[in-house]
């Protein structure tokens, strides 16, 4: 979680060279360090101060769950988004599956309508 916590030194040695890294809510599925090291750096632009904390972590063998939560501000646009300067403040999940000690195939899951809500790009929730 530190390397998402923008620390690239300490994010990208997680990853095999050749990592498939697919992020489901914004559709992204990258391919290798060059692409995921892209793809980082765009989400510390947009959020200078992005925090991530692990909340509970799974391992079986060389394969691994992480329930996280992450709170950012919105500097910068997304798209359709542009700046808000508001924070979200959300939950989330990678699945991960390993080979020789680091992770070659990494899979994220969270909630766009949330983090929309939270940005004020969406009407809060009633429910």
């Amino acid at each position: 979680m530190a390397g998402w916590s923008h620390d690239l030194t300490k994010l990208m040695p997680l990853f095999t060279d050749d990592v498939v890294y697919e992020d489901t809510t914004v559709h992204a599925l990258l391919h290798g360090k060059n692409e995921l090291q892209g793809f980082a750096e765009g989400w510390f632009e947009t959020f200078p101060d992005l925090s991530f904390t692990s909340t509970a972590m799974f391992i079986s063998g060389d394969r691994g769950a992480v329930a996280w939560q992450v709170t950012g501000t919105q500097k910068d646009h997304m798209p359709g988004m542009p700046a808000s300067n508001k924070t979200a403040n959300l939950a989330g999940v990678s699945l991960m599956e390993c080979a020789g000690g680091k992770i070659k195939h990494n899979v994220d899951y969270w909630d766009m309508a949330t983090t929309m809500r939270q940005l004020g790009f969406l009407p809060p929730d009633t429910n």
